[in-house]
Parts: C-alpha cells; sequence; structure tokens
C-alpha cells in the first residue's frame, strides 16, 4: 500500500514540483524507509538510534561544510562518531 501511495505521490510531482526523492523520505519510516543524511532536518535525523539533538546538529553541521556525504562512512570523519554508531546509522540511514 505504501508503493502504491508513493507511485501516485509521483504522478503528482507533476503537478507540485517534489521530487521523487522528497515524496519517498516523507512517508513514514515504519514501512522501511531510511532517512538521508544530505537532507533530513535536525527532528528527523534524530529518530535515528543513538542520535541526540547535538549529534544530529553536528551531521547537519558536516554536511553544509563539505557539501553533502558522498557515502554513510563519512559519519566517522564527524567528532564523536565511531564504528558502533556508523553501524546504527548505517541500518536506518542513506545517502
Amino acid at each position: 500500500m505504501a508503493r502504491k501511495r508513493h507511485e501516485e505521490e509521483n504522478i503528482e510531482e507533476k503537478n507540485t514540483g517534489e521530487s521523487e526523492i522528497e515524496s519517498w523520505e516523507n512517508e513514514d519510516r515504519g514501512g522501511g524507509n531510511k532517512v538521508n543524511l544530505n537532507t533530513a532536518s535536525k527532528e528527523e535525523l534524530m529518530q535515528i538510534e543513538g542520535l541526540d539533538e547535538e549529534s544530529a546538529g553536528r551531521i547537519i553541521q558536516y554536511r553544509e561544510e563539505n557539501g553533502g556525504f558522498g557515502s554513510i562512512d563519512e559519519v566517522t570523519q564527524i567528532p564523536g562518531f565511531g564504528e558502533t554508531l556508523l553501524e546504527k546509522v548505517k541500518a536506518e540511514a542513506t545517502v
């Protein structure tokens, strides 16, 4: 059902200007959707297990200073983000 809704949103994209990616990301993550590290708000980032407000802010700061993430592995370049947090982010995020 969520996929059908997504397809309907794609059709509406032509009328609203909203991209397919934005439509998909705006859906409830309960269906397995992932948070995009390059576009998510602080509140959306905080939905990832292990990320608090400070961590989410550091992700936003990094992407603004570096032009976004090329891969999820780049989060280890952020101070305080190690392998354990990387694994949690990989499970719930995308770029």
